[in-house]
């Protein structure tokens, strides 16, 4: 697993369609949240596959991004019931990316990200000797 967190320039791709795709994937992901959380048992990868796929397709989410979607909803939610924590409540717009997803070019530091079914093109800010 890969963790790229860089400053950028969007290309590629309008700013208010990134932004409004990375807040549907949040609402999708807190969705799941809410009825994983209502469970007295937390289901496994491949039930939470069998609830949570179809819906997330209907909505336009690609195969790698429904399971991105949904094993990070179990995470958070079994991590917030073994804490004896409150529901958690997403804030920050953010995505997880199946490397199917993202491919990253550090050769011409540039990043393409695929969500649901719009491309973005981000070049990076970094200089190259990272």
């Amino acid at each position: 697993m890969l963790t790229l967190k860089a400053q950028g320039i969007l290309v590629e791709g309008s700013l208010e369609e990134l932004h409004e795709e990375l807040y549907l994937t949040r609402r999708a992901i807190q969705y799941v949240i809410d009825a994983l959380w209502e469970l007295d048992k937390l289901p496994s990868i491949n039930q939470a596959h069998q609830i949570f796929y179809k819906m997330l397709r209907k909505q336009g989410f690609r195969a790698h991004q429904c399971k991105q979607v949904y094993k990070y909803a179990l995470g958070i939610v079994r991590s917030a019931k073994r804490n004896k924590g409150r529901k958690p409540a997403l804030r920050k717009l953010s995505a997880r990316l199946d490397k199917y997803d993202a491919v990253v070019d550090l050769e011409n530091q540039v990043v393409v990200i695929k969500l649901r079914n719009k491309t973005f093109k981000i070049k990076l800010l970094h200089r190259r000797d990272y």
